[in-house]
């Protein structure tokens, strides 16, 4: 009569709970793939250095950078939030297709 380890008890739940799980509707190895999804990425990280840039300008007192960082910065948070669900979408897609074949 052996007693269980704590170890095994985790992993036997763990098991227990991946088999109960829904297939996730994206995988994401096609999810990162994608042309779109580095341009998002692309355009997230300029939006970051936009935004930070525009603080930059408020501190110095560099009115034309705030705004206009503001603005563009903005101006890409929104395309990458647009290029997220195209690519979400995308992903969807060719997953479903990768499943079926």
């Amino acid at each position: 009569m052996s007693k269980k380890s704590n170890v095994d008890k985790i992993r036997e739940a763990k098991e227990r709970e991946r088999a109960n799980a829904r297939e996730r509707s994206v995988d994401n190895d096609i999810l990162f793939s994608l042309p779109v999804t580095k341009v998002m990425l692309a355009a997230l990280a300029v939006a970051i250095v936009l935004y930070v840039l525009s603080y930059v300008g408020e501190v110095f007192g560099v009115g034309a950078l705030q705004h206009y960082g503001h603005v563009a910065s903005y101006a890409l948070f929104a395309l990458t939030f647009f290029l997220l669900v195209v690519a979400r979408v995308q992903a969807k897609k060719l997953t479903r297709e990768r499943r079926g074949q």
